[in-house]
């Protein structure tokens, strides 16, 4: 249940600040604080004013997110409360108001990720590092309507910059830190003609991993943690009402990611071959943990500006694979068993879309806004050996070069698993498993909002989806890994699901005078994940999970009580989840990935987004915020046949009530608390600003098991900054986790135990910006 000691405290603490400041209007002063910004966002396929949207949204510029220390898609959590970021064997697992899923092996995500537009499905190197950017934007809640196919618990929205026509531009930021981690990010934009324009971006960096010196992965040191990024961009206006835009955009990433893992739990299992538990930040693993990430995107754009229309069109395609991943299975130094990939995973994903915006009057007058849209998604994700790169998993007593090896003794015990079922135990060989699925989606969507009686405004939308996902093939045979297959064991090919939906979206604005521009908003609205199917099978058929169907309700205000730059926004959510996707890893369950469905879930709570100047009449520039996200409600309504770990054995156990448990990597509460304070000194300025968060903790696993606990957790961030005008130069020193909390990025639950991926502790650092 909810911490409501933590609830009551917030809003009293709110109440206060509003007593403090009560009738102090903010914008007859004016701010140089980079905290007070107004955002345009694009939340509703169209530019509008942040406060202006009957949505929960959280946007960031460019300048607020480097104020605040905000450098990846991971640090986004610390400051949009309500955002849940972990990782499992190298996959980003991204939840908004407990709405997730942990479906990462070739399974949609339900926060969708854009980059310009570009949807990325793929949650391998999700968490890249930030540059170039004009803003983020965290859309909370379904946004099935708009933003389409999985986004059931919410979009991230990221829009990088575009090339001026007009002027050139350089930025140029250098920084170390007390990992050894040295990084530069670059961004150059020029215009060659009148009517053409280019920007280049640039990312580098590259330090020791945040572990203890004595880690090692196969008797080795940890390898360095690394990313390099580089982006493109052209601009070309051969009228004036027509922009066209082409972008290329490369990422690699290299290191362990999350498959560094100490298992800090050993099962019955895992002791019975001499595991013993690893605990903090010193950990030992028998292969050479090694992770290596690389995703190219390619765009298309277009934008032509009528008279009573704005049309866009998009067209993508997308890259993504890790081209190698070695995990080792039970986070062990003893041999046990590892899981990796030499060839990489292959993710190749094209879009289109093409949208029809009112603008200006519109055929209907300023009153009636509206769009209408299609959109297409081809998504083939592979795991193999061969030339697509998909998975090969090979299971054997000791052959060179195999993924996934066991010793005699844990051998002897899948001989007596596999023999009933199989007619024979566990080859001399190996076995090797590959999986292919395609996704092909078409939708139409239509969104209008019409104005009426002054004060309101209501909001129609609809999106029609044909969805259909094939399993190309799922197979595990005999043979070694440098051999072709000699028997199969099992062989699935070409099965097919479609999934018709339309799903609807009703809304209501109420803008009372009272409320000094504010707005009172309620909606409902329904959205769907489709089908998914489990490719990773040794010796069961590949299952498939059926779609998971969501109603939301949500009732909000959006005020600014203090005038500009102040903010008071506050939401009430409820949804009712049908058939919620979950994954679950266990060797001795068909063969290391299971996915299964929960019959419903119910979630319900509230959060707040709170900012202001305060004293203005006396302090200039010292800015205040407070978010904060609270579920009072978070079960499964109806889970039955679980699966599962023993609680004292570790052992695999099926056939579950989880009905009444509590969401897998949904918190009580999340929230922050931050301060900024700008001085002018001589030369230009100095910035002062920290920010604290909170997590209540969660669980990972639906069991909710000891052993699958995230304890409750705080995060210090605190920062400096001398901006020396004449130069356009800023100078950050910084501290990230100042208090040095232990926590997790993601715990692994397997059956040899509980194996622990450790976020960063205590990191100091400096950088250097420039601009010109």
């Amino acid at each position: 249940m909810i911490d409501y000691k933590i609830a009551r405290y917030c809003c009293f603490s709110i109440i206060c600040v509003f007593s403090i400041a009560n009738h102090i209007k903010a914008d007859e002063y004016k701010s140089s604080n980079r905290m007070i910004e107004e955002v345009m966002v694009v939340a509703q396929k169209r530019e509008e004013k942040l406060q202006d949207i009957p949505i929960s949204v959280q946007a960031f510029s460019e300048n607020r997110l480097e104020a605040m220390g905000i450098t990846s898609i991971a640090d986004l959590q610390l400051v949009a409360p309500g955002m849940n970021y972990t990782e499992t064997s190298g996959f980003g697992i991204i939840y908004i108001r407990g709405v997730g899923s942990d479906t990462f092996l070739m399974g949609d995500p339900n926060v969708a990720t854009y980059l310009d537009g570009v949807y990325l499905p793929f949650a391998v190197g999700q968490n890249q590092e930030l540059f170039g950017l004009e803003r983020i934007e965290v859309l909370k809640g379904p946004q099935g309507t708009l933003f389409g196919r999985g986004a059931n618990g919410g979009a991230i929205n990221i829009m990088t910059k575009s090339p001026s026509l007009t002027e050139s531009e350089i930025q140029l930021e250098l920084g170390y830190d007390s990992l050894n981690t040295t990084q530069t990010k670059a961004y150059f934009s020029y215009p060659i003609v009148d009517t053409l324009a280019m920007s280049i971006s640039a990312s580098y960096k590259s330090g020791d991993h945040w572990y203890d010196e004595e880690s090692t992965g196969g008797g080795e040191k940890l390898p360095q943690v690394s990313s390099q990024a580089m982006r493109v961009k052209l601009l070309w206006t051969p009228v004036d009402e027509l922009e066209l835009g082409l972008s290329y955009m490369q990422s690699l990433e290299q290191g362990t990611s999350s498959g560094l893992q100490g298992n800090s739990e050993p099962s019955l299992l895992a002791q019975v071959v001499g595991i013993t538990p690893q605990t903090g930040y010193t950990v030992d693993n028998d292969v050479p943990v090694y992770y290596h990430a690389n995703n190219k995107i390619m765009s298309f754009t277009g934008l032509w500006s009528g008279e009573n229309h704005d049309y866009k069109f998009l067209v993508s395609r997308q890259d993504g694979s890790p081209m190698g991943l070695f995990i080792d299975f039970d986070g062990a130094p003893q041999p046990v068993a590892y899981f990796g990939t030499s060839n990489g995973a292959v993710n190749e994903v094209k879009t289109a879309e093409v949208q029809m915006i009112s603008a200006n009057e519109g055929l209907f007058g300023s009153n009636v806004r509206y769009n209408f849209g299609y959109y297409w998604v081809n998504w083939v994700s592979a795991l193999d050996p061969v030339f697509l790169g998909l998975l090969g998993i090979d299971l054997s007593t000791g052959v060179q070069n195999s993924t996934l090896s066991l010793p005699a003794g844990f051998v002897g015990l899948l001989d007596s698993l596999l023999e009933p079922l199989l007619g024979f135990g566990t080859p001399s060989g190996a076995v090797r498993l590959v999986g292919r699925n395609t996704l092909d989606s078409h939708a139409l969507y239509a969104q209008t909002s019409i104005d009426f009686l002054d004060d309101f405004t209501f909001t129609v939308g609809v999106r029609y989806q044909e969805e259909t996902r094939t399993l190309d093939e799922s197979s595990s045979s005999l043979g070694d890994s440098n051999i072709e297959p000699v028997v199969f064991i099992q062989k699935y090919e070409d099965i097919e699901d479609e999934v018709k939906s339309t799903k609807p979206k009703i809304g209501l604005e109420y803008r009372p005078p009272f409320l000094d521009e504010g707005m009172i908003y309620a909606s409902w609205q329904q959205s769907i994940k489709g089908t998914q199917f489990n490719l990773i099978n040794i010796y069961d058929p590949p299952e498939m999970i059926l779609p998971e169907e969501m109603d939301a309700i949500e009732l909000g205000i959006k005020t600014s009580p203090f005038g500009a730059g102040s903010v008071f926004n506050f939401a009430y959510f409820k949804y009712d989840i049908e058939n919620l996707q979950v994954q679950f890893v266990s060797l001795l369950q068909g063969g290391a990935v299971t996915q299964e469905n929960a019959g419903g879930a119910a979630i319900e709570g509230f959060e707040f987004e709170f900012q202001t100047l305060l004293f203005p009449s006396v302090i200039d520039n010292l800015v205040l915020i407070a978010n904060g996200t609270m579920l009072t409600t978070k079960e499964y309504t109806e889970y039955l046949n679980g699966s599962g770990f023993d609680p004292n054995t570790g052992l695999l156990s099926t056939g579950n009530d989880f009905s009444g448990n509590e969401i897998a990597r949904a918190p009580d509460a999340t929230g922050t608390v931050g301060i900024s304070k700008t001085t002018e000194v001589p030369g230009g300025s100095l910035e002062i600003g920290a920010d604290y968060y909170y997590n209540s903790g969660f669980y990972y696993l639906a069991q909710n098991s000891e052993k699958s606990v995230e304890d409750a957790y705080t995060v210090l961030n605190a920062r400096v900054s001398y901006f020396y005008q004449p130069a356009n130069l800023r100078i950050t020193l910084y501290g990230r986790n100042l208090q040095g909390t232990e926590y997790n990025y993601g715990r692994f639950h397997v059956d040899f135990g509980t194996a622990d991926y450790k976020a960063p502790r205590d990191i100091i650092g400096l950088k250097v910006n420039w601009q010109f």
